[in-house]
């Protein structure tokens, strides 16, 4: 049951992070004038993309957080300020990062050019990166990681429906929800953030008692 629960809550943080819904908004902008055998072909490749960032910031990031002597409660905190940092520009609805589209549209062909300017920093900006290293510093047991590599999957694949779906969205949702679901997701960031900080804080605290 802990680990259910923290698998929400990972899972939570990501989707928060990466947020889907404004991914797939940008979506359209990035693939104009491609066929829908293209936009299929592009959607899977950004979630792959996005999917193998998270997944190696997971895997690796402890060993680097080592390198740097930098101690996993110290960089929890660090990660849960980031978090919240980001959480209180979406809650007064300001963009996570400077999210604005080249003018010049990429060709969905172009494997390199998808990865650039739309995954990175659109999807897989250093928030959610962090996001991901912050998770698997809860403990070094290899279920947790497990757990953690999970949420990145579920995470994908909520990612690739947003994606399929992005024309369908623009649709359904007005402007005025887009931003009201932005903002909800900026107050869950910014609790999250805060108790992931605190937590680091007392780790940080009682591993030098």
């Amino acid at each position: 049951m802990e680990y259910l629960h923290y698998f929400l809550h990972a899972t939570v943080a990501l989707v928060a992070m990466v947020n889907p819904l404004e991914a797939a908004q940008f979506f359209p902008t990035f693939t104009q004038g491609a066929t829908p055998a293209q936009l299929r072909q592009a959607a899977l490749k950004a979630t792959f993309y996005a999917f193998t960032i998270l997944t190696v910031s997971a895997l690796v990031g402890r060993y680097i957080l080592m390198a740097f002597g930098i101690s996993t409660s110290a960089f929890q905190a660090a990660g849960g300020l980031v978090i919240m940092t980001v959480g209180f520009r979406m809650l007064w609805g300001e963009a996570q990062t400077a999210k604005e589209p080249s003018a010049a549209n990429v060709n969905p062909a172009e494997s390199v050019g998808l990865l650039v300017p739309f995954v990175m920093p659109i999807v897989t900006g250093p928030g959610a990166i962090t996001t991901a290293i912050t998770l698997t510093t809860r403990d070094e047991g290899v279920v947790n990681l497990v757990v953690v590599l999970g949420a990145i999957l579920l995470n994908a694949v909520i990612l690739w429906f947003s994606l399929r779906a992005s024309v369908m969205m623009e649709k359904w949702l007005s402007v005025r929800a887009q931003k009201l679901i932005s903002r909800f997701m900026g107050l869950i960031l910014l609790a999250i953030g805060a108790q992931m900080a605190m937590s680091g804080v007392r780790a940080f605290f009682v591993d030098r008692l």
